[in-house]
């Protein structure tokens, strides 16, 4: 578990250890409210991410937490396939901001150090036409837009590309968005 930037009382941490999440609050009565996992017929929030912190290569897990309630949380991992052009490919698989804290930007700041956190290409396949507007205007392209794209993504519909040289310019000014 490695705190990576902090935030107006609110940490930005990546967890590494299925235990790291023994340490934090979600999905309890009076805590913040999340129901992504619950639309998707995910029952249960820290099974899950325990489950996930078990993989190998291991994936990246950020969570925003305020003491030892989680706030808001993103998800990615190593695609199976490299770009055509050599660089590594991230599939960011879910963000969420608990529903009392969204339009504080915490979902952006995850965002942020997702991005800062992976090498090469971030790609994500949006939920609903919400997250997909979110993305598209925080530098990810639409994959059918791109004229020779690097990511063969013909077999996965839906999916938009964060390409190395347009999360360079996302992440330019990230320290002006942590204390």
């Amino acid at each position: 578990m490695e705190v990576l930037r902090e935030h107006r009382g609110k940490k930005y941490i990546q967890l590494t250890e299925p235990e790291d999440v023994d340490r934090f609050v979600i999905d309890e009565v009076g805590s913040a409210s999340f129901s992504l996992l619950y639309d998707l017929g995910i029952p249960d929030y820290v099974k899950t991410f325990k489950t996930w912190l078990r993989k190998f290569p291991r994936p990246i897990f950020i969570i925003c937490a305020v003491h030892k309630e989680i706030l808001g949380w993103v998800y990615g991992e190593e695609w199976t396939e490299y770009a055509l052009d050599g660089e590594p490919v991230y599939v960011l698989r879910t963000i969420e901001t608990a529903v009392e804290d969204r339009g504080r930007g915490i979902g952006y700041r995850l965002l942020l150090l997702m991005a800062e956190e992976t090498p090469g290409y971030l790609i994500t396949k949006p939920i609903n036409e919400r997250a997909r507007k979110f993305f598209l205007e925080n530098e990810f392209l639409d994959k059918d837009s791109l004229e020779s794209p690097s990511i063969n993504l013909q077999s996965y519909p839906g999916y938009l590309i964060l390409p190395p040289y347009k999360k360079r310019k996302l992440i330019a000014d990230v320290d002006e968005y942590f204390d």
